[in-house]
């Protein structure tokens, strides 16, 4: 969700930078790559181990809630996203939602972007115990098997998610990313625009 469907990690980036001001750190662009694509539970033990935040986690994950929260209800598709929503709803294709992000933000995204009724399941890799098996659980519940279906992924963590569970991957790198970055996709693109026109995956469906 977070880089494809829309813009959220500058966002995410802000408030970031203004949660750890206030315990006297700062974050930076290398600091914060290492946050991009991992679940609250991956985040927290970044923020204890690496970082050395002096809070408990319940701490953490209000204070988190409560500078990330109020910045997504605004939030815009990235460009061509909605065209490829229309191209796949068109084509019968199953559509899912998979992030790495909480519940609250997810539903939040949605209702800002209006997508919500594209897709068969919306899961967090927070509730189904990782990114990977969050694409196994949307596969099951699309009625397929990982290898019928393709992700769209704009970070190498999110990537290497989508291939251990057996899909194909398409990655449209962020912002915050070289293409040298994805080494393991099936097919990069430069943006989602460009991957609608030159898709090959999105070829084999016409």
């Amino acid at each position: 969700m977070d880089g494809v469907v829309a813009d959220t990690e500058s966002l995410t980036f802000e408030a970031m930078k203004s949660f750890f001001a206030q315990y006297g750190k700062k974050l930076d662009m290398a600091g914060y790559k290492k946050f991009i694509g991992k679940n609250m539970v991956e985040d927290i033990a970044l923020l204890k181990n690496e970082f050395g935040l002096p809070i408990d986690e319940s701490t953490i994950v209000e204070e988190l809630k409560r500078h990330f929260d109020p910045l997504y209800g605004n939030v815009k598709l990235n460009a061509g996203y909605g065209d490829l929503l229309d191209f796949l709803q068109k084509r019968n294709v199953k559509m899912s939602l998979v992030s790495a992000s909480w519940r609250n933000k997810i539903n939040t995204v949605l209702g800002a972007t209006g997508i919500a009724d594209r897709f068969v399941v919306a899961l967090s890799a927070e509730e189904t115990g990782g990114k990977e098996n969050a694409y196994v659980c949307a596969a099951d519940a699309m009625e397929l098997s990982t290898a019928e279906c393709f992700a769209l992924e704009d970070s190498p963590t999110g990537l290497a998610a989508a291939k251990v569970a057996g899909l194909y991957c398409v990655a449209v790198p962020g912002k915050f990313y070289k293409p040298s970055d994805f080494k393991q996709a099936d097919e990069i693109h430069r943006s989602i625009p460009a991957f609608v026109k030159n898709g090959k995956v999105l070829k084999e469906l016409d």
